[in-house]
């Protein structure tokens, strides 16, 4: 049987390829990974056209103003951010920010993410305005993107991948676990813009219920010809989850974005 990462809780799955899914850290978690929070706009309150205003950014690791670099990651459908956070005790992000918004009752956007854009609409919308708030945190703080790692499982895989095609840059690394770009089957992909030879890995499996193997593939294509130098695994049998070679990765892109700034 596969390995897969060390969980806590419930999982269930939901129609859109978002399991809600808790890491465990335990008790004996490092003194610096413990969480705090960042309102992105005390002002802001959410509404029916954008549910996401007003959402905190959980926060763990070195604090932004004397952090080497960050990383962004984005939960899945019915989880939490603080559940993302967890992946600190997965991937030691030695001097590195961890940041985690979260979505407003624990959803992004509800259709699938291969549903037409409209039936996730004004939401889809919110979520990537909380991204770009988070990031906007990040650079407030001196990060640059070749610091910055991009990083979301399953519905939060999907609004990363958006997020890059979107804002295609040098970034520190782009790590896509079980997701695919977001549009309907016969969805046309930009290719504009490059990547610059990010190191970028999707991860998928080949049962998986939420994210078809063809869509994945088509994600990887669309970065390639972007310029990222995407790792694609295509596991067997192992369903909708988080895998260590996955995680591997991710430390790999921590380890080499801290080493950049020494």
């Amino acid at each position: 049987m596969a390995k897969t990462v060390s969980k806590c809780g419930r999982k269930s799955s939901s129609r859109d390829g978002s399991s809600s899914e808790h890491l465990c850290l335990g008790r004996e978690a490092h003194e610096n990974y413990r969480t705090t929070e960042i309102m992105t706009d005390g002002s802001a309150s959410s509404t029916p056209n954008d549910p996401h205003a007003g959402q905190p950014i959980k926060t763990r690791g070195v604090p932004l103003d004397a952090a080497e670099g960050a990383i962004l990651l984005i939960h899945g459908r019915g989880a939490r951010a603080a559940g993302m956070l967890q992946l600190a005790k997965e991937i030691d992000p030695t001097g590195l920010a961890l940041l985690a918004p979260q979505a407003r009752r624990g959803v992004w956007y509800p259709d699938r993410f291969m549903a037409p854009i409209e039936h996730n609409q004004p939401a889809l919308n919110s979520a990537r305005a909380c991204i770009e708030r988070a990031v906007t945190k990040i650079r407030a703080a001196d990060i640059d993107n070749s610091s910055l790692i991009l990083a979301g499982f399953s519905q939060g895989a999907c609004l990363t991948a958006d997020y890059a095609m979107r804002n295609p840059a040098a970034y520190g690394g782009i790590v896509l676990l079980s997701g695919g770009l977001i549009g309907e089957p016969t969805a046309e992909f930009t290719t504009e813009g490059s990547l610059e030879g990010t190191q970028m890995m999707l991860g998928v499996s080949d049962d998986d219920p939420h994210i078809p193997v063809k869509r994945a593939e088509t994600t990887v294509g669309v970065f390639r010809a972007m310029n990222a130098d995407v790792r694609f695994d295509l596991y067997e049998g192992r369903g909708h989850d988080v895998f260590p070679e996955e995680l591997s990765f991710l430390a790999e892109r921590c380890a080499a974005v801290t080493a950049s700034q020494r």
